[in-house]
């Protein structure tokens, strides 16, 4: 990833994690992301994760096309795609596969949270350098989560996925939202990780991730071995 930001042109690079916290906590902040029009309040909006259509989907040049894709029109309310394993905000919920995101500057910005996973740059350099340090491992002590976990330093999890602990320079306010009682139930985030070092950041949710995806999902279960035909990246300048 970092290689092909690079073969663009000199000044692209992989999106670093602090950009990636820059730009979710700027959505967090803007009223029309969230589906009360009140900043947190409810949930932010954050599809294409339903799995339905069961596969990566393009964008639009037009954003007022946000909906493009998904198999729902604009008018349509949502799906219920969603399992009852889900939080019952999710299952609730009446509103419709929304794949764009406002900024406090009006740009908008796509499928930051949803529809692919995505690489960023964990040692925030704009090249290799450590890359692979030890000291950018995020947890020295995780463990498997049940449901309705509600503790905001753990989220939410699937038991078959792992959360962690904090150290290094790492802190809750360094990687999740800026209001800590948010977590998967307002579609915001979740944390998992497993035991290897020299983890790779990701960043997202997968088409298929229900509330598990979010502007500040956090997963660290690759590494450089890892695959996934929906496993993507994003290049700043």
């Amino acid at each position: 990833a970092i290689a092909a930001c690079k073969s663009i042109w000199e000044w692209y690079h992989l999106i670093t994690e602090n950009e990636w916290m820059a730009v979710a906590r700027n959505i967090e902040e803007q009223a029309t992301n969230w589906s009360t029009w009140l900043v947190w309040s409810w949930f932010i909006f954050m599809w294409h994760t339903d799995g339905s259509p069961a596969y990566t989907i393009t964008w639009s040049t037009d954003d007022a096309q946000w909906y493009v894709n998904t198999w729902d029109s604009a008018s349509n309310p949502w799906d219920s795609a969603f399992g009852s394993h889900f939080s019952s905000n999710v299952e609730q919920a009446y509103k419709w596969q929304k794949r764009t995101l406002t900024l406090s500057n009006w740009n908008v910005i796509w499928d930051l949270a949803w529809n692919s996973m995505e690489h960023v740059n964990k040692s925030n350099t704009l090249d290799w350098s450590n890359f692979n340090d030890w000291n950018y491992w995020i947890s020295n002590s995780c463990w498997v989560a049940g449901f309705n976990s509600y503790n905001p330093w753990q989220t939410i999890g699937s038991a078959s996925v792992w959360v962690c602990n904090y150290q290094n320079w790492y802190s809750y306010s360094k990687v999740g939202p800026k209001t800590p009682n948010l977590n998967e139930d307002n579609w915001i985030w979740r944390i998992g990780s497993n035991t290897n070092p020299n983890v790779i950041f990701i960043r997202g949710g997968l088409l298929d991730h229900g509330a598990r995806a979010g502007i500040y999902a956090f997963f660290m279960g690759w590494n450089a071995s890892s695959s996934h035909y929906a496993l993507g990246f994003r290049c700043a300048k």
